[in-house]
C-alpha cells in the first residue's frame, strides 16, 4: 500500500514558460525558470533556477536552485567529475522547437568514437528531460 505522504509527493511537478528559456549556443547552455505548478503544503521551493549545460559526448548537467540560495555540490569537493576536462557543445542548430512550443530537443549529439548518438527533449508543461 502506498503511504499518503510519498504519494502525495509524487503529484508535486515544476512547469517552465517558453518566455523564459535562453539558450547560450556558443557555452553550451540552456537556462530557464521552473515554477511550482501543482499545489504543496509550503515546503516546497516556489521558483527554482534551471541550467542545463550541454558537453561533448551527450554528457549533460542539470542544475536546479532556489535564487539566491546556494548549497553544497559534489564537484565543490574535487570529487568524481573534472569540471575541466568537459568540452561545452556550441548548440547553433542543436536546439528545436515543437510546434506548439511546450518542448524542445537538443540533437546532434555524438560520442568522439562516433558509435553513439544522443537526443534530449525538454519537456516544458510538466518538466522532465527525456
Amino acid at each position: 500500500m502506498d503511504h499518503p505522504d510519498l504519494r502525495s509527493q509524487s503529484d508535486v511537478y515544476y512547469s517552465i514558460s517558453s518566455d523564459s528559456v535562453s539558450v547560450d549556443t556558443s557555452n553550451g547552455e540552456i537556462t530557464a525558470t521552473l515554477t511550482l505548478a501543482s499545489p504543496t503544503d509550503g515546503t516546497v521551493a516556489q521558483t527554482l533556477d534551471l541550467s542545463l549545460t550541454v558537453y561533448q559526448n551527450g554528457i549533460i548537467r542539470m542544475l536546479a536552485e532556489e535564487p539566491g540560495v546556494k548549497r553544497f555540490r559534489i564537484s565543490q569537493e574535487d570529487l568524481p567529475v573534472v569540471w575541466d576536462q568537459l568540452i561545452p557543445v556550441d548548440l547553433t542548430d542543436k536546439v528545436t522547437w515543437a510546434d506548439d512550443g511546450q518542448s524542445f530537443t537538443i540533437s546532434g549529439l555524438t560520442h568522439e568514437s562516433g558509435d553513439e548518438s544522443f537526443e534530449y527533449t525538454v519537456e516544458l508543461a510538466r518538466f522532465r528531460i527525456k
